[in-house]
């Protein structure tokens, strides 16, 4: 069964990223899947649309992902957010 939400990933590493929508596809319908390089172009995305989960790299220019998740949590409850660690490995909370 695929996930029928809307998916936002947010990473200013292009190859990363490629990789993370490759593997999203396989749970995902790529329609359902939003990309974001940057923090601001995320806000943006998460504005105009219902996204009920986000992948968020830590380590961005400008606002951190830290700080993005701290605007999710304020701005955005009820979105479920994910945070790969890099090593294949995750955490992840609904905000």
């Amino acid at each position: 069964m695929m996930y029928e939400g809307l998916v936002l990933l947010v990473d200013d590493q292009p190859k990363a990223s490629e990789a993370s929508i490759a593997a999203l596809e396989h749970y995902v319908p790529r329609e359902r899947v939003l990309y974001a390089e940057d923090v601001e172009t995320a806000k943006k995305i998460l504005g105009a649309g219902n996204v009920s989960l986000v992948f968020l790299d830590i380590e961005m220019p400008g606002m951190s992902g830290f700080s993005m998740a701290a605007f999710l949590e304020e701005a955005y409850q009820g979105t479920s957010l994910c945070v790969p660690d890099g090593t294949c490995g995750f955490c992840s909370r609904e905000l």
